[in-house]
């Protein structure tokens, strides 16, 4: 029963669906009914974004379904390429990175440092870099997001041993990093993959209990668990701080700006576009939230409805909304059903984080659009050939 609901959760065929459902569910019904937000504005307000979310993301969903037409897997050919790029390029990166790090994180932690001071090594790990090395958390955000799952999915696929690689490697980078909850962006694609492939020989149960393995283990070692225990810190930074975070979002928006929306000045892509000074909201919202920081680069995100309607107001959140519905159908209901395995890991950024820094920084816009030049490529590559790839098959 539990894993029947699971595979139905994170299942790509039901990406947009599940997120109207989760929006609606956590930030509308259950922040209404939490009593410690009682008697603060903004809650009704992320109440009324999230069923306004929810609907749109529907919408979005169901029209963009309709309009789905058939397309094609990548070949092996096709397949052994990304994977030698993907291995070289992240563990390149990952080299780069762990080399040049002022302090690792785990190193810190197994050291017997506090907790300050091993948020601290995580900040200067990747977001306080300086100079070239700056380019690290971009590169970070677009290789895990990206390429590394979908080059890791479509490999297990074609059984590409070399895949295995690319999952070692992740795993133990994450270790390395100790960012609570970054394996997810290689667990939920592979938790995508065990259902789109059919594969029931590895239950997800099991997925779940070693992604909740990793994550106690990266609380315990990074000291959160220390004030509330480790239950505690997980029932208050699952349950609690997503919606407060919201919450604060809006209250410190409204307290700042006097409900005057920011027109794209929270993103570096949209401030750009449009001229704006840029606003680094979230950042604000973390010193609102928990105080000035050493590093000066925490973050505190909110759920992507939240940005949304501090710089475009409802019209804002409504297209916001839609246009997310439509990429959860465009992704979860592909033909390529590595690419399917990207739909739960949107879901889960867009529930925690904004739209637009998944769609620009972590480069899945740029690689939906480089992804057919690949394919196709190596498909003419093909043809000139003697039938490489012709005899290939899927699990």
């Amino acid at each position: 029963m539990i894993e029947s609901a699971l595979r139905r959760l994170v299942d790509p065929a039901n990406a947009g669906p599940v997120l109207a459902v989760l929006l609606v569910a956590y930030y509308g019904v259950a922040t209404l009914a939490n009593e410690d937000f009682s008697g603060v504005p903004e809650r009704n307000l992320v109440a009324i974004l999230a069923l306004l979310s929810g609907a749109f993301v529907a919408v979005g969903w169901s029209a963009t379904c309709r309009l789905m037409t058939a397309g094609t897997m990548p070949t092996r050919a096709a397949a052994v390429l990304l994977l030698k790029v993907a291995v070289a390029t992240f563990g390149a990166f990952v080299a780069l990175t762990v080399l040049t790090a002022p302090s690792l994180p785990l190193l810190a932690a197994l050291t017997g440092q506090d907790a300050a001071d091993i948020a601290l090594a995580r900040e200067q790990f990747l977001k306080a870099r300086e100079g070239p090395l700056a380019a690290l958390p971009y590169a970070n955000a677009a290789l895990t997001f990206t390429l590394v799952p979908y080059a890791m999915c479509l490999g297990f696929m074609k059984r590409r041993r070399s895949a295995w690689l690319l999952l070692a490697l992740f795993l133990g980078y994450s270790m390395v990093f100790l960012e609570k909850a970054f394996f997810v962006r290689v667990l939920a694609p592979l938790a995508a993959l065990l259902v789109v492939t059919g594969f029931r020989r590895v239950k997800l149960t099991w997925l779940v209990l070693g992604g909740l393995g990793l994550l106690a283990g990266n609380v315990v070692l990074s000291g959160f668990a220390e004030e509330r225990g480790l239950l505690g810190f997980l029932v208050f930074r699952l349950f609690d701080i997503p919606a407060r975070t919201a919450i604060d979002t809006l209250a410190f928006w409204s307290d700042n700006w006097n409900g005057n929306h920011l027109f794209g000045a929270t993103n570096l892509v949209f401030s750009y576009l449009f001229s704006l000074e840029r606003v680094q909201l979230e950042r604000l919202v973390f010193e609102y939230q928990f105080g000035p920081y050493e590093s000066g680069t925490a973050s505190a995100n909110a759920v992507f409805f939240a940005d949304a309607y501090v710089n475009f107001g409802y019209p804002g959140v409504v297209i916001t909304a839609t246009l997310l519905g439509a990429l959860l159908a465009y992704v979860g209901r592909a033909a390529d059903l590595a690419l399917r395995c990207l739909a739960p890991l949107i879901v889960y950024s867009v529930f925690f984080a904004s739209f637009p820094p998944v769609l620009f920084g972590n480069g899945l816009l740029a690689f939906l659009l480089l992804r057919p030049l690949w394919v196709n490529g190596v498909r003419r590559i093909e043809g000139k050939g003697e039938g490489v790839g012709s005899q290939d098959s899927e699990i």
